[in-house]
């Protein structure tokens, strides 16, 4: 007697068909909660995953005392207010950075070699770079005027 194999079998093409279709209707079903998915809800669920992600947490910006090791008291703390700077700061910006940077060895001696016109010329300059910066939200300084900071963000351009 002669064996069958699988291979021999008759084929229905009904079963081709139903196969056919339930693969078909799965590649849907799939393909429409995709679409749903990325589409229709993306921007409900990119605003979830940034909530999630971001979180902020209060730090206390109080400080202890500076001390040496023996104990002497080398720094104190003073409360201030820190302000934006407007136009009419710049000045004030300018002459705070000058006398900070008057004696540096890059902006001071190297760029301003000459010391009897240093201080003004580094006030100029420095009158110059926080004119430019101020236009932007990017400098901050103590009510005072004892502290000064710029800021140029990389990447950030500046309204010349």
């Amino acid at each position: 007697m002669a064996e069958t194999h699988a291979a021999d079998l008759p084929r229905s093409p009904h079963r081709f068909v139903a196969f056919a279709l339930i693969a078909v209707t799965i590649l849907v079903a799939l393909t429409a909660r995709l679409f749903q998915l990325q589409v229709i809800d993306g921007g409900r669920y990119a605003a979830q995953a940034a909530a999630a992600q971001q979180v902020e947490v209060p730090v206390p910006s109080v400080r202890g005392l500076i001390r040496d090791r023996e104990g002497r008291l080398l720094a104190i703390n003073v409360p201030r207010w820190v302000v934006t700077v407007t136009p009419a700061d710049v000045p004030a910006v300018a002459a705070c950075l000058a006398s900070a940077f008057f004696e540096d060895p890059l902006w001071g001696k190297w760029t301003f070699p000459d010391e009897r016109t240093r201080a003004r010329d580094i006030e100029s300059f420095m009158r110059f770079w926080a004119a430019t910066a101020v236009r932007d939200p990017w400098v901050r300084m103590t009510d005072g005027g004892e502290a000064v900071a710029i800021w140029h963000p990389p990447g950030e351009t500046q309204n010349l």
